[in-house]
């Protein structure tokens, strides 16, 4: 028996891993998922080996996309054809527009999951259409009105190396302190402009006891891991983080964007963070994201034109001084966690299969 299930997402971190997430899910089921997206996801190979995927051409959905657009729709035709898929999940993100638009063209039982608090444009498109909405955050935003009654709350679904951290213990370390700075897949510039600096002024015992661990543009890496050094500040600088489950496991604040991906990890794991939502993300979502965490007690938001080394430093120097805050973030951040969100979706994807 076919038991092929198409997930079609965007390139970007924020789609991937919960498609992933999900894929693992299915595979444990005994069902054969496959990832549909584009090139993007070359630079997640680690993550690759989880789920089989299919790279195919996309656009984003403009007149400057439409080649694009066209050429990954003819190649999800030819591909539907030969693996002949029984369901289509569909996580968002312009390349995963081929990929539901065939399995509604093909009547296949379709699924939308939408990771952020404001429902994307392609997910917009397809609501009305589709049997089932899977959302993660209480009160999805921009659900078209005749689409609210399909939606079932299920989170958002995360790498299995994380979901393991939650029945993690956030304990203080009195001679240490483990500092955490990720930006995601978009938007790190401002935080090597801003975080080294801002550690740098902080008092010199303060200083000592940090253990920084920072994701940088590949530009910067080189530049920021000097001036720590400079500054004797003992610090990991890299382009990518390779085990984001042992950062987040020992990091006593956290410093990043808001993804979805990002708010539903920090929530599992239980970590405090100081967010500061990407500007340009579509419908400022990321600020309704962390709006979720800080509502709970879990987080501090700072928007990006107040992100400055003197609101920063003196942040931190409060934060690092009372260890019982930090706990009580941490406390309020797992309260809030849907750590099975991949079980979830999976039920309801295979419910529809009958």
């Amino acid at each position: 028996m076919n038991k092929t299930i198409i997930l079609a997402a965007g390139g970007t971190g924020g789609h991937v891993f919960p498609a992933i997430a999900l894929g693992t899910e299915l595979k444990n089921r005994g069902y054969n998922p496959i990832l549909l997206t584009d090139h993007r996801i070359q630079k997640f190979a680690a993550a690759l080996n989880a789920v089989p995927h299919h790279i195919i051409h996309a656009g984003p959905l403009s007149p400057r996309g439409i080649f694009g657009l066209v050429a990954g729709l003819i190649e999800t035709f030819l591909f539907f054809r030969k693996v002949k898929p029984i369901a289509v999940v569909g996580f968002g993100g312009y390349p995963s527009f081929p990929g539901v638009a065939m399995g509604l063209l093909q009547r296949l039982p379709t699924v939308l999951h939408e990771q952020n608090s404001y429902m994307g444009k392609v997910n917009r498109i397809f609501a009305r259409y589709v049997k089932q909405i899977a959302i993660s955050f209480p009160n999805t935003k921009a659900v078209p009105a005749d689409s609210k009654r399909k939606c079932i709350l299920v989170g958002n679904p995360i790498r299995p190396s994380i979901k393991k951290l939650r029945n993690s213990i956030y304990s203080i370390h009195d001679d240490e302190i483990y500092l955490l700075i990720t930006g995601g897949s978009q938007g790190t510039s401002i935080f090597s402009e801003i975080v080294p600096q801002a550690l740098s002024k902080l008092p010199i015992y303060m200083q000592r006891k940090l253990r920084v661990t920072q994701q940088c543009r590949a530009d910067d890496v080189s530049t920021v891991q000097d001036f720590y050094m400079r500054n004797n500040i003992k610090a990991k600088v890299s382009a990518f983080i390779d085990d984001m489950s042992l950062e987040l496991a020992r990091a006593d604040m956290v410093i990043g964007r808001s993804g979805a991906s990002t708010c539903a990890e920090l929530a599992v794991a239980g970590r405090p963070s100081i967010l500061v939502p990407y500007p340009y993300a579509t419908e400022d979502h990321q600020t309704t994201n962390a709006e979720w965490l800080k509502e709970a007690g879990a987080a501090i938001i700072i928007p990006q034109t107040e992100f400055t080394v003197v609101i920063l430093t003196n942040l931190l120097q409060t934060l690092f001084q009372s260890p019982e805050k930090r706990a009580s973030m941490a406390e309020a951040t797992k309260s809030v966690s849907m750590p099975d969100a991949e079980a979830a979706l999976a039920d309801v994807v295979i419910k529809l299969l009958g």
